[in-house]
This record gives C-alpha cells, sequence and structure tokens, in this order.
C-alpha cells in the first residue's frame, strides 16, 4: 500500500470519527481524542476492511487533532464562504466534516490546495450525495482563492 492510499483512509477515518463526534459529542481533550479514535478504527476496521494497521492511523491523528486545536477558526472560516443563507450548522453532518478535515490539511499541515481538493471531492463522491462533490469544491475553492493564496 503507497503512501497516498494509506493518506486516504486516514482521512475517511478521521472524517468518520468527527461525524460520529458530531453526532455523540465528547470532551475535545487531545489525550482522550486519540484513545477514542484509535478505538473507533478498531470498531469499524473490519467492517469497511481497512487494510491499514493501527500504527498507520498518526495522520488521522494529526488531522483530527489540528481540527480540535483551531475548531472555531476552521468553523468560521468555513462559514464565511457558504452562501449567505447557509449556517455550517445546516451544512449535512458528513459534508461540513469533510470539510473541516480538509481545512485542517490546508491551513496546518501545508498540504497543496489540488490534492486536498481532489480527495475531499473523491471522498465526498464515496460517501455523500450526489451534489456534495461539487458544493465542497466550491466552498474550499473559495476559501483558497480567498484567505490560503491571499496568505490570510
Amino acid at each position: 500500500m503507497n503512501l497516498k492510499e494509506i493518506r486516504r483512509i486516514n482521512r475517511e477515518i478521521a472524517i468518520q470519527y468527527l461525524y460520529s463526534q458530531d453526532l455523540n459529542p465528547s470532551e475535545d481533550d487531545l489525550y482522550k481524542t486519540e484513545v477514542l479514535l484509535e478505538e473507533y478504527f478498531q470498531a469499524i476496521s473490519h467492517v469497511n476492511s481497512y487494510t491499514v494497521e493501527l500504527n498507520d492511523l498518526g495522520y488521522a491523528h494529526e488531522i483530527v487533532g489540528s481540527y480540535i486545536n483551531n475548531k472555531e477558526d476552521i468553523d468560521t472560516l468555513i462559514t464565511k464562504h457558504l452562501s449567505e443563507s447557509n449556517s455550517i450548522s445546516e451544512v449535512p453532518t458528513l459534508d461540513r466534516n469533510i470539510l473541516r478535515i480538509s481545512l485542517s490539511e490546508l491551513l496546518h499541515k501545508a498540504m497543496p490546495p489540488a490534492i486536498v481538493i481532489n480527495e475531499a471531492v473523491e471522498i465526498s463522491k464515496k460517501y455523500s450525495s450526489e451534489h456534495a462533490g461539487k458544493f465542497i469544491n466550491g466552498v474550499l475553492d473559495k476559501i483558497v482563492k480567498n484567505h490560503i493564496k491571499q496568505g490570510k
């Protein structure tokens, strides 16, 4: 398995973990989050036939931790780039968490925007509605153009 495939699985796990936390919130303690993320991975790994091991989850820990440490800024940035009629709470839970993980990568892992946006769209095609990819692409593209490329 190559790094691209491992990163994709880490992104999927991170998104699914944040989704589960949206439905059943727990404390945002990073140590507790790491333990919960590992427990979550073990619980779903047989269902999703993941071919990575628990020790390959480092990237998922990093991007979930990045979101937790910067959640207010990330959620504010998402909200700022939604259409005027939307708030972050109105964005479907899965799509909201795809955006959150993507922004964690863009802002705190210095990943190339094209890679992050492509990964977000591909994951949305796999797990979300048929229109989610276009929506996610549009929001992330606006953020990259208005915030990241301008160095804000």
